[in-house]
Protein backbone atom coordinates (compact mmCIF):
# COMPACT_ATOMS: atom_id res chain seq x y z
CA UNK A 1 0.00 0.00 0.00
CA UNK A 2 1.11 3.58 -0.47
CA UNK A 3 2.33 5.12 2.75
CA UNK A 4 0.30 7.59 4.79
CA UNK A 5 2.32 10.03 6.92
CA UNK A 6 -0.28 10.08 9.69
CA UNK A 7 0.85 13.57 10.78
CA UNK A 8 -1.83 15.81 9.33
CA UNK A 9 -2.15 19.51 10.01
CA UNK A 10 -5.61 21.07 10.25
CA UNK A 11 -5.53 22.71 6.83
CA UNK A 12 -4.59 19.49 5.10
CA UNK A 13 -7.14 17.53 7.12
CA UNK A 14 -9.96 19.65 5.77
CA UNK A 15 -8.67 19.17 2.26
CA UNK A 16 -8.55 15.43 2.83
CA UNK A 17 -12.08 15.29 4.24
CA UNK A 18 -13.41 17.07 1.17
CA UNK A 19 -11.35 14.99 -1.21
CA UNK A 20 -14.17 12.74 -2.36
CA UNK A 21 -16.85 15.37 -1.95
CA UNK A 22 -15.83 17.61 -4.84
CA UNK A 23 -14.49 17.11 -8.32
CA UNK A 24 -12.02 19.96 -8.00
CA UNK A 25 -10.31 18.47 -4.95
CA UNK A 26 -7.01 17.88 -6.73
CA UNK A 27 -7.04 21.43 -8.08
CA UNK A 28 -7.60 22.67 -4.51
CA UNK A 29 -4.66 20.59 -3.32
CA UNK A 30 -2.43 21.97 -6.07
CA UNK A 31 -3.44 25.52 -5.14
CA UNK A 32 -2.79 24.80 -1.47
CA UNK A 33 0.62 23.39 -2.40
CA UNK A 34 1.45 26.51 -4.38
CA UNK A 35 0.42 28.83 -1.51
CA UNK A 36 2.01 26.78 1.30
CA UNK A 37 4.40 28.85 3.42
CA UNK A 38 6.47 26.04 4.89
CA UNK A 39 7.96 22.80 3.58
CA UNK A 40 6.32 20.74 6.34
CA UNK A 41 2.93 21.86 5.00
CA UNK A 42 4.05 21.05 1.45
CA UNK A 43 5.02 17.55 2.60
CA UNK A 44 1.57 16.99 4.12
CA UNK A 45 -0.20 18.21 0.99
CA UNK A 46 1.95 16.10 -1.35
CA UNK A 47 1.27 13.04 0.80
CA UNK A 48 -2.49 13.63 0.51
CA UNK A 49 -2.13 14.06 -3.26
CA UNK A 50 -0.25 10.74 -3.47
CA UNK A 51 -2.96 8.96 -1.48
CA UNK A 52 -5.76 10.56 -3.50
CA UNK A 53 -4.34 9.90 -6.98
CA UNK A 54 -5.11 6.44 -8.38
CA UNK A 55 -3.23 6.88 -11.68
CA UNK A 56 0.05 4.95 -11.37
CA UNK A 57 1.57 7.31 -13.94
CA UNK A 58 0.80 10.46 -11.94
CA UNK A 59 1.18 9.82 -8.21
CA UNK A 60 4.82 8.68 -8.60
CA UNK A 61 5.56 12.22 -9.88
CA UNK A 62 4.19 13.66 -6.63
CA UNK A 63 6.18 11.08 -4.71
CA UNK A 64 9.40 12.11 -6.48
CA UNK A 65 8.64 15.74 -5.65
CA UNK A 66 8.10 14.76 -2.01
CA UNK A 67 11.34 12.77 -2.00
CA UNK A 68 13.40 15.72 -3.29
CA UNK A 69 11.75 18.06 -0.78
CA UNK A 70 12.55 15.77 2.14
CA UNK A 71 16.14 15.19 0.95
CA UNK A 72 16.78 18.95 0.74
CA UNK A 73 15.43 19.54 4.24
CA UNK A 74 17.37 16.64 5.72
CA UNK A 75 20.53 18.59 4.86
CA UNK A 76 19.32 21.92 6.31
CA UNK A 77 17.56 20.60 9.44
CA UNK A 78 20.36 18.51 10.98
CA UNK A 79 20.55 20.80 14.01
CA UNK A 80 16.80 20.57 14.67
CA UNK A 81 16.02 17.08 15.99
CA UNK A 82 12.23 17.39 15.61
CA UNK A 83 12.32 18.63 12.02
CA UNK A 84 15.10 16.22 11.06
CA UNK A 85 13.06 13.27 12.35
CA UNK A 86 9.98 14.53 10.49
CA UNK A 87 11.80 14.82 7.15
CA UNK A 88 13.54 11.47 7.68
CA UNK A 89 10.14 9.89 8.19
CA UNK A 90 8.83 11.56 5.02
CA UNK A 91 11.89 10.34 3.10
CA UNK A 92 11.29 6.80 4.38
CA UNK A 93 7.69 6.95 3.22
CA UNK A 94 8.77 7.95 -0.31
CA UNK A 95 11.11 4.94 -0.46
CA UNK A 96 8.22 2.74 0.65
CA UNK A 97 6.09 4.17 -2.16
CA UNK A 98 8.83 3.48 -4.73
CA UNK A 99 9.03 -0.11 -3.49
CA UNK A 100 5.25 -0.44 -3.65
CA UNK A 101 5.18 0.79 -7.27
CA UNK A 102 8.01 -1.57 -8.24
CA UNK A 103 6.06 -4.47 -6.72
CA UNK A 104 2.91 -3.47 -8.66
CA UNK A 105 4.96 -3.32 -11.88
CA UNK A 106 6.55 -6.71 -11.24
CA UNK A 107 10.09 -5.40 -10.60
CA UNK A 108 10.59 -7.47 -7.45
CA UNK A 109 14.34 -6.90 -6.86
CA UNK A 110 13.80 -3.13 -6.96
CA UNK A 111 10.74 -3.49 -4.72
CA UNK A 112 12.72 -5.39 -2.06
CA UNK A 113 15.62 -2.92 -2.30
CA UNK A 114 13.48 0.17 -1.62
CA UNK A 115 11.19 -1.44 0.94
CA UNK A 116 14.24 -2.64 2.85
CA UNK A 117 15.71 0.90 2.84
CA UNK A 118 12.40 2.28 4.04
CA UNK A 119 12.21 -0.26 6.87
CA UNK A 120 15.72 0.61 8.09
CA UNK A 121 14.75 4.29 8.37
CA UNK A 122 11.49 3.46 10.15
CA UNK A 123 13.38 1.22 12.57
CA UNK A 124 15.95 3.98 13.19
CA UNK A 125 13.33 6.60 14.12
CA UNK A 126 11.08 4.16 15.99
CA UNK A 127 8.18 4.44 13.55
CA UNK A 128 6.56 1.10 14.38
CA UNK A 129 3.38 1.77 12.42
CA UNK A 130 5.35 2.62 9.26
CA UNK A 131 7.60 -0.39 9.81
CA UNK A 132 4.54 -2.66 10.00
CA UNK A 133 3.20 -1.23 6.72
CA UNK A 134 6.52 -1.80 4.96
CA UNK A 135 6.65 -5.35 6.35
CA UNK A 136 3.23 -5.93 4.86
CA UNK A 137 4.38 -4.62 1.47
CA UNK A 138 7.54 -6.71 1.43
CA UNK A 139 5.43 -9.73 2.42
CA UNK A 140 3.41 -9.18 -0.78
CA UNK A 141 6.68 -9.19 -2.75
CA UNK A 142 7.66 -12.52 -1.23
CA UNK A 143 4.16 -13.81 -2.05
CA UNK A 144 4.72 -12.90 -5.70
CA UNK A 145 8.04 -14.74 -5.59
CA UNK A 146 6.39 -17.77 -4.03
CA UNK A 147 8.60 -17.52 -0.92
CA UNK A 148 5.97 -18.67 1.57
CA UNK A 149 8.23 -18.81 4.65
CA UNK A 150 9.41 -15.20 4.23
CA UNK A 151 5.92 -14.10 3.33
CA UNK A 152 4.46 -15.62 6.50
CA UNK A 153 7.17 -14.09 8.64
CA UNK A 154 6.48 -10.60 7.27
CA UNK A 155 2.71 -10.79 7.64
CA UNK A 156 2.90 -12.26 11.14
CA UNK A 157 5.28 -9.57 12.37
CA UNK A 158 3.25 -6.86 10.63
CA UNK A 159 0.07 -7.99 12.40
CA UNK A 160 1.83 -8.23 15.78
CA UNK A 161 3.36 -4.75 15.52
CA UNK A 162 0.17 -3.18 14.16
CA UNK A 163 -1.80 -4.69 17.03
CA UNK A 164 0.80 -3.41 19.52
CA UNK A 165 0.63 0.20 18.27
CA UNK A 166 -3.14 0.11 17.74
CA UNK A 167 -2.98 0.53 13.96
CA UNK A 168 -6.12 -1.43 13.12
CA UNK A 169 -5.96 -0.65 9.39
CA UNK A 170 -2.52 -2.27 9.00
CA UNK A 171 -3.56 -5.08 11.33
CA UNK A 172 -6.61 -5.77 9.14
CA UNK A 173 -4.44 -5.73 6.00
CA UNK A 174 -2.00 -8.18 7.54
CA UNK A 175 -4.77 -10.54 8.68
CA UNK A 176 -6.27 -10.34 5.20
CA UNK A 177 -2.93 -11.31 3.67
CA UNK A 178 -2.61 -14.26 6.04
CA UNK A 179 -6.02 -15.32 4.74
CA UNK A 180 -4.64 -15.10 1.20
CA UNK A 181 -1.82 -17.46 2.21
CA UNK A 182 -4.27 -20.02 3.51
CA UNK A 183 -6.25 -19.63 0.28
CA UNK A 184 -3.14 -20.34 -1.81
CA UNK A 185 -2.52 -23.40 0.35
CA UNK A 186 -6.03 -24.64 -0.27
CA UNK A 187 -7.13 -24.28 3.36
CA UNK A 188 -10.44 -22.60 2.55
CA UNK A 189 -11.96 -22.67 6.07
CA UNK A 190 -8.89 -20.94 7.51
CA UNK A 191 -8.81 -18.44 4.65
CA UNK A 192 -12.46 -17.54 5.22
CA UNK A 193 -11.83 -17.23 8.95
CA UNK A 194 -9.02 -14.70 8.45
CA UNK A 195 -10.88 -12.79 5.76
CA UNK A 196 -13.84 -12.43 8.13
CA UNK A 197 -11.57 -11.29 10.97
CA UNK A 198 -10.16 -8.64 8.65
CA UNK A 199 -13.67 -7.66 7.55
CA UNK A 200 -14.81 -7.26 11.17
CA UNK A 201 -11.90 -4.94 11.99
CA UNK A 202 -12.51 -2.83 8.89
CA UNK A 203 -16.22 -2.57 9.65
CA UNK A 204 -15.38 -1.37 13.17
CA UNK A 205 -13.14 1.29 11.65
CA UNK A 206 -15.81 2.33 9.14
CA UNK A 207 -13.27 1.81 6.35
CA UNK A 208 -15.66 1.22 3.45
CA UNK A 209 -12.88 0.85 0.91
CA UNK A 210 -11.26 -1.84 3.02
CA UNK A 211 -14.61 -3.50 3.73
CA UNK A 212 -15.31 -3.73 -0.01
CA UNK A 213 -11.91 -5.34 -0.60
CA UNK A 214 -12.44 -7.86 2.22
CA UNK A 215 -15.86 -8.80 0.83
CA UNK A 216 -14.28 -9.11 -2.61
CA UNK A 217 -11.73 -11.56 -1.19
CA UNK A 218 -14.48 -13.66 0.40
CA UNK A 219 -16.24 -13.69 -2.97
CA UNK A 220 -13.07 -15.07 -4.60
CA UNK A 221 -13.10 -17.95 -2.10
CA UNK A 222 -16.58 -18.92 -3.21
CA UNK A 223 -15.44 -18.55 -6.83
CA UNK A 224 -12.72 -21.12 -6.20
CA UNK A 225 -15.25 -23.42 -4.56
CA UNK A 226 -17.43 -23.18 -7.66
CA UNK A 227 -20.32 -21.68 -5.64
CA UNK A 228 -21.50 -19.26 -8.33
CA UNK A 229 -24.52 -17.91 -6.40
CA UNK A 230 -22.62 -17.21 -3.17
CA UNK A 231 -19.67 -15.75 -5.07
CA UNK A 232 -21.94 -13.48 -7.08
CA UNK A 233 -23.73 -12.37 -3.89
CA UNK A 234 -20.45 -11.18 -2.36
CA UNK A 235 -19.13 -9.63 -5.59
CA UNK A 236 -22.31 -7.58 -5.90
CA UNK A 237 -22.03 -6.48 -2.25
CA UNK A 238 -18.47 -5.34 -2.87
CA UNK A 239 -19.47 -3.57 -6.09
CA UNK A 240 -22.32 -1.73 -4.33
CA UNK A 241 -20.01 -0.33 -1.63
CA UNK A 242 -17.40 0.69 -4.19
CA UNK A 243 -20.05 2.51 -6.21
CA UNK A 244 -21.27 4.28 -3.05
CA UNK A 245 -17.80 5.65 -2.32
CA UNK A 246 -16.97 6.21 -6.02
CA UNK A 247 -13.85 4.02 -5.84
CA UNK A 248 -13.34 3.66 -9.57
CA UNK A 249 -10.48 1.16 -9.55
CA UNK A 250 -12.44 -0.94 -7.07
CA UNK A 251 -15.55 -0.79 -9.27
CA UNK A 252 -13.47 -1.94 -12.24
CA UNK A 253 -12.02 -4.80 -10.18
CA UNK A 254 -15.50 -5.97 -9.16
CA UNK A 255 -16.78 -5.75 -12.73
CA UNK A 256 -13.79 -7.77 -13.91
CA UNK A 257 -14.38 -10.44 -11.25
CA UNK A 258 -18.08 -10.69 -12.11
CA UNK A 259 -17.12 -10.98 -15.78
CA UNK A 260 -14.71 -13.79 -14.95
CA UNK A 261 -17.46 -15.62 -13.04
CA UNK A 262 -19.67 -15.52 -16.14
CA UNK A 263 -16.67 -16.62 -18.23
CA UNK A 264 -16.05 -19.70 -16.07
CA UNK A 265 -19.76 -20.48 -16.21
CA UNK A 266 -19.55 -20.44 -20.02
CA UNK A 267 -21.54 -17.22 -20.58
CA UNK A 268 -19.11 -15.42 -22.92
CA UNK A 269 -21.54 -12.62 -23.80
CA UNK A 270 -22.08 -11.62 -20.18
CA UNK A 271 -18.35 -11.93 -19.51
CA UNK A 272 -17.57 -9.61 -22.41
CA UNK A 273 -20.16 -7.07 -21.20
CA UNK A 274 -18.51 -6.79 -17.78
CA UNK A 275 -14.96 -6.86 -19.18
CA UNK A 276 -15.72 -3.94 -21.48
CA UNK A 277 -17.28 -1.93 -18.64
CA UNK A 278 -14.21 -2.58 -16.49
CA UNK A 279 -11.87 -1.64 -19.36
CA UNK A 280 -13.63 1.72 -19.79
CA UNK A 281 -13.09 2.61 -16.13
CA UNK A 282 -9.46 1.48 -16.13
CA UNK A 283 -8.90 3.68 -19.19
CA UNK A 284 -10.57 6.61 -17.39
CA UNK A 285 -8.29 6.29 -14.35
CA UNK A 286 -5.27 5.49 -16.55
CA UNK A 287 -4.45 2.23 -14.77
CA UNK A 288 -2.05 0.44 -17.11
CA UNK A 289 -2.06 -2.78 -15.11
CA UNK A 290 -5.89 -2.80 -15.16
CA UNK A 291 -6.05 -2.04 -18.87
CA UNK A 292 -3.54 -4.81 -19.55
CA UNK A 293 -5.58 -7.36 -17.58
CA UNK A 294 -8.76 -6.45 -19.44
CA UNK A 295 -7.08 -6.84 -22.82
CA UNK A 296 -5.98 -10.32 -21.79
CA UNK A 297 -9.44 -11.29 -20.53
CA UNK A 298 -11.21 -9.94 -23.63
CA UNK A 299 -8.70 -11.86 -25.75
CA UNK A 300 -9.64 -15.04 -23.83
CA UNK A 301 -13.32 -14.54 -24.71
CA UNK A 302 -12.45 -14.25 -28.39
CA UNK A 303 -10.19 -17.31 -28.14
CA UNK A 304 -13.04 -19.33 -26.63
CA UNK A 305 -15.30 -18.24 -29.46
CA UNK A 306 -12.70 -19.46 -31.97
CA UNK A 307 -11.94 -15.94 -33.17
CA UNK A 308 -8.18 -16.34 -32.80
CA UNK A 309 -7.29 -13.32 -34.92
CA UNK A 310 -9.24 -10.98 -32.60
CA UNK A 311 -7.81 -12.78 -29.57
CA UNK A 312 -4.27 -12.17 -30.84
CA UNK A 313 -4.98 -8.45 -31.32
CA UNK A 314 -5.92 -8.10 -27.66
CA UNK A 315 -3.07 -10.32 -26.47
CA UNK A 316 -0.59 -8.14 -28.37
CA UNK A 317 -2.05 -5.01 -26.69
CA UNK A 318 -1.71 -6.74 -23.34
CA UNK A 319 1.88 -7.82 -23.83
CA UNK A 320 2.91 -4.36 -25.01
CA UNK A 321 1.76 -2.80 -21.72
CA UNK A 322 3.25 -5.62 -19.61
CA UNK A 323 6.62 -5.07 -21.28
CA UNK A 324 6.39 -1.32 -20.63
CA UNK A 325 5.65 -1.74 -16.92
CA UNK A 326 8.12 -4.60 -16.50
CA UNK A 327 5.63 -7.32 -15.59
CA UNK A 328 7.66 -10.37 -16.62
CA UNK A 329 5.16 -12.89 -15.36
CA UNK A 330 2.40 -11.16 -17.31
CA UNK A 331 4.55 -11.21 -20.46
CA UNK A 332 5.18 -14.93 -19.99
CA UNK A 333 1.45 -15.69 -19.65
CA UNK A 334 0.53 -13.63 -22.72
CA UNK A 335 3.23 -15.28 -24.83
CA UNK A 336 1.73 -18.67 -23.95
CA UNK A 337 -1.77 -17.50 -24.86
CA UNK A 338 -0.56 -16.08 -28.16
CA UNK A 339 1.29 -19.34 -28.82
CA UNK A 340 -1.94 -21.26 -28.15
CA UNK A 341 -3.86 -19.07 -30.62
CA UNK A 342 -1.23 -19.54 -33.36
CA UNK A 343 -1.27 -23.26 -32.59
CA UNK A 344 -5.03 -23.35 -33.29
CA UNK A 345 -4.41 -21.37 -36.47
CA UNK A 346 -1.88 -24.11 -37.34
CA UNK A 347 0.96 -21.60 -37.56
CA UNK A 348 3.28 -23.94 -35.63
CA UNK A 349 6.48 -22.03 -36.30
CA UNK A 350 5.06 -18.80 -34.82
CA UNK A 351 3.52 -20.77 -31.97
CA UNK A 352 6.88 -22.40 -31.22
CA UNK A 353 8.76 -19.11 -31.32
CA UNK A 354 6.37 -17.54 -28.77
CA UNK A 355 6.27 -20.63 -26.57
CA UNK A 356 10.07 -20.74 -26.34
CA UNK A 357 10.18 -17.04 -25.37
CA UNK A 358 7.60 -17.72 -22.70
CA UNK A 359 9.53 -20.74 -21.39
CA UNK A 360 12.75 -18.70 -21.12
CA UNK A 361 11.03 -16.12 -18.89
CA UNK A 362 9.36 -18.87 -16.86
CA UNK A 363 12.75 -20.47 -16.23
CA UNK A 364 14.11 -17.09 -15.06
CA UNK A 365 11.20 -16.66 -12.66
CA UNK A 366 11.24 -20.30 -11.59
CA UNK A 367 7.47 -20.74 -11.20
CA UNK A 368 6.64 -24.48 -11.47
CA UNK A 369 3.08 -23.74 -12.57
CA UNK A 370 4.33 -21.49 -15.36
CA UNK A 371 6.95 -24.07 -16.39
CA UNK A 372 4.31 -26.78 -16.38
CA UNK A 373 1.92 -24.87 -18.69
CA UNK A 374 4.83 -23.83 -20.94
CA UNK A 375 6.02 -27.43 -21.25
CA UNK A 376 2.49 -28.51 -22.08
CA UNK A 377 2.09 -26.10 -25.02
CA UNK A 378 5.60 -26.97 -26.28
CA UNK A 379 4.76 -30.68 -26.10
CA UNK A 380 1.66 -30.10 -28.26
CA UNK A 381 3.55 -27.95 -30.80
CA UNK A 382 6.48 -30.38 -31.16
CA UNK A 383 4.06 -33.28 -31.45
CA UNK A 384 2.12 -31.45 -34.21
CA UNK A 385 5.39 -30.67 -36.00
CA UNK A 386 6.41 -34.34 -35.75
CA UNK A 387 9.42 -33.58 -33.52
CA UNK A 388 9.14 -36.63 -31.24
CA UNK A 389 12.39 -35.97 -29.37
CA UNK A 390 11.51 -32.46 -28.20
CA UNK A 391 7.92 -33.49 -27.65
CA UNK A 392 9.14 -36.24 -25.30
CA UNK A 393 11.55 -33.87 -23.49
CA UNK A 394 8.77 -31.38 -22.83
CA UNK A 395 6.44 -34.17 -21.80
CA UNK A 396 9.07 -35.19 -19.20
CA UNK A 397 9.40 -31.56 -18.09
CA UNK A 398 5.63 -31.34 -17.79
CA UNK A 399 5.58 -34.40 -15.50
CA UNK A 400 8.55 -33.14 -13.50
CA UNK A 401 6.85 -29.82 -12.89
CA UNK A 402 3.67 -31.67 -11.95
CA UNK A 403 5.69 -33.66 -9.37
CA UNK A 404 7.28 -30.42 -8.17
CA UNK A 405 3.85 -28.89 -7.70
CA UNK A 406 2.74 -31.97 -5.79
CA UNK A 407 5.84 -31.65 -3.60
CA UNK A 408 5.03 -27.99 -3.12
CA UNK A 409 1.62 -29.00 -1.88
CA UNK A 410 3.28 -31.28 0.66
CA UNK A 411 5.66 -28.45 1.57
CA UNK A 412 2.74 -26.07 1.90
CA UNK A 413 1.00 -28.50 4.23
CA UNK A 414 4.19 -28.66 6.35
CA UNK A 415 4.58 -24.88 6.32
CA UNK A 416 0.90 -24.50 7.11
CA UNK A 417 1.38 -26.72 10.15
CA UNK A 418 4.50 -24.81 11.25
CA UNK A 419 2.77 -21.53 10.58
CA UNK A 420 -0.21 -22.54 12.69
CA UNK A 421 2.06 -23.48 15.60
CA UNK A 422 4.04 -20.24 15.24
CA UNK A 423 0.97 -18.08 14.84
CA UNK A 424 -0.79 -19.76 17.76
CA UNK A 425 2.33 -19.19 19.86
CA UNK A 426 2.51 -15.53 18.93
CA UNK A 427 -1.22 -15.14 19.33
CA UNK A 428 -0.97 -16.70 22.81
CA UNK A 429 1.94 -14.41 23.62
CA UNK A 430 -0.04 -11.40 22.42
CA UNK A 431 -3.03 -12.55 24.45
CA UNK A 432 -0.88 -12.97 27.58
CA UNK A 433 0.67 -9.56 27.06
CA UNK A 434 -2.77 -8.07 26.59
CA UNK A 435 -4.02 -9.84 29.73
CA UNK A 436 -1.02 -8.44 31.60
CA UNK A 437 -1.82 -4.97 30.31
CA UNK A 438 -5.48 -5.46 31.23
CA UNK A 439 -4.45 -6.60 34.74
CA UNK A 440 -2.17 -3.58 35.20
CA UNK A 441 -4.95 -1.39 33.84
CA UNK A 442 -7.47 -3.00 36.22
CA UNK A 443 -5.10 -2.55 39.17
CA UNK A 444 -4.50 1.04 38.20
CA UNK A 445 -8.22 1.55 37.81
CA UNK A 446 -8.83 -0.04 41.23
CA UNK A 447 -6.14 2.20 42.72
CA UNK A 448 -7.78 5.22 41.15
CA UNK A 449 -11.16 4.11 42.52
CA UNK A 450 -9.64 3.71 46.00
CA UNK A 451 -8.01 7.13 45.76
CA UNK A 452 -11.25 8.59 44.52
CA UNK A 453 -13.27 6.88 47.27
CA UNK A 454 -10.73 7.98 49.91
CA UNK A 455 -10.94 11.50 48.60
CA UNK A 456 -14.72 11.40 48.56
CA UNK A 457 -14.77 9.87 52.08
CA UNK A 458 -12.28 12.40 53.43
CA UNK A 459 -14.04 15.25 51.69
CA UNK A 460 -17.37 14.03 53.06
CA UNK A 461 -15.99 13.92 56.62
CA UNK A 462 -14.53 17.39 56.26
CA UNK A 463 -17.82 18.57 54.83
CA UNK A 464 -19.83 17.00 57.70
CA UNK A 465 -17.40 18.46 60.25
CA UNK A 466 -17.67 21.84 58.57
CA UNK A 467 -21.46 21.58 58.67
CA UNK A 468 -21.37 20.62 62.39
CA UNK A 469 -19.00 23.50 63.17
CA UNK A 470 -21.11 25.89 61.11
CA UNK A 471 -24.27 24.68 62.80
CA UNK A 472 -22.62 25.08 66.22
CA UNK A 473 -21.37 28.49 65.21
CA UNK A 474 -24.87 29.52 64.11
CA UNK A 475 -26.39 28.14 67.33
CA UNK A 476 -23.72 29.87 69.46
CA UNK A 477 -24.32 33.03 67.54
CA UNK A 478 -28.02 32.73 68.26
CA UNK A 479 -27.29 32.02 71.97
CA UNK A 480 -24.92 34.95 72.10
CA UNK A 481 -27.60 37.14 70.58
CA UNK A 482 -30.09 35.96 73.25
CA UNK A 483 -27.53 36.49 76.01
CA UNK A 484 -26.69 39.89 74.59
CA UNK A 485 -30.39 40.71 74.46
CA UNK A 486 -30.91 39.47 77.99
CA UNK A 487 -27.83 41.35 79.17
CA UNK A 488 -29.09 44.47 77.46
CA UNK A 489 -32.48 43.98 79.07
CA UNK A 490 -30.91 43.53 82.53
CA UNK A 491 -28.75 46.55 81.93
CA UNK A 492 -31.80 48.51 80.89
CA UNK A 493 -33.71 47.32 83.94
CA UNK A 494 -30.77 48.16 86.18
CA UNK A 495 -30.56 51.56 84.54
CA UNK A 496 -34.28 52.05 85.10
CA UNK A 497 -33.92 51.12 88.80
CA UNK A 498 -30.90 53.38 89.27
CA UNK A 499 -32.66 56.14 87.41
CA UNK A 500 -35.69 55.63 89.71
CA UNK A 501 -33.53 55.86 92.81
CA UNK A 502 -31.85 59.03 91.50
CA UNK A 503 -35.28 60.45 90.67
CA UNK A 504 -36.59 59.63 94.18
CA UNK A 505 -33.55 61.23 95.70
CA UNK A 506 -34.13 64.32 93.62
CA UNK A 507 -37.74 64.41 94.78
CA UNK A 508 -36.71 63.92 98.39
CA UNK A 509 -34.13 66.67 98.08
CA UNK A 510 -36.70 68.85 96.48
CA UNK A 511 -39.46 68.11 99.01
CA UNK A 512 -37.47 67.82 102.22
CA UNK A 513 -35.51 71.11 103.03
CA UNK A 514 -32.64 70.91 105.49
CA UNK A 515 -32.69 72.01 109.25
CA UNK A 516 -30.97 75.38 108.62
CA UNK A 517 -33.67 76.25 106.22
CA UNK A 518 -36.34 75.48 108.83
CA UNK A 519 -34.44 77.38 111.59
CA UNK A 520 -33.96 80.45 109.37
CA UNK A 521 -37.59 80.43 108.48
CA UNK A 522 -38.73 80.19 112.13
CA UNK A 523 -36.44 83.11 113.12
CA UNK A 524 -38.02 85.29 110.43
CA UNK A 525 -41.43 84.47 111.77
CA UNK A 526 -40.38 85.38 115.36
CA UNK A 527 -39.05 88.78 114.36
CA UNK A 528 -42.33 89.61 112.61
CA UNK A 529 -44.20 88.84 115.74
Amino acid sequence: MKFNLRIVCVAVLFLRIGLHAQDGAMDSLKLALKNAKHDTIRCHILNVMIEAESDDNIWPLYNEQLKKLSEQNLITSKNNKVLYKFYLRVFGSTLNNIGYLAQVNGDLPRAIEYLDKSMKIQEEIGDKAGYAQSLNNIGIVYHTQGNISKELECFLNSVMISHEVGDKVSEANGINNIGAIYKSMGDIPKALDYYRQSLKLLEELGDKKGVAQAINNIALIYDDLGDFNKGMEYHLKSLKIREEISHKKGIAESLNNIGYMYFTKGDSEKAMEYYLRALKIYEDVKSNSGISSMYGNIGSVYERKGDFSSALQYYEKNIKIDEEIGDKHGVSVMLKRMSSSYFHLKDYNKALQLALRSMKISQELGYPESLKSGANILYKIYKAKGDSKNAFLNYKLFNRMQDSLNNQEIQKASIRSQFKIEYDRKEKQARLEQEKKDLISAEEKQKQIMIRNSFIGGFSMVLILAIVILKGFIQNKKKNKVIEAQKLLVEMKQKEIVDSIYYAQRIQKALMPNEKYFEKTLNKLRIKD
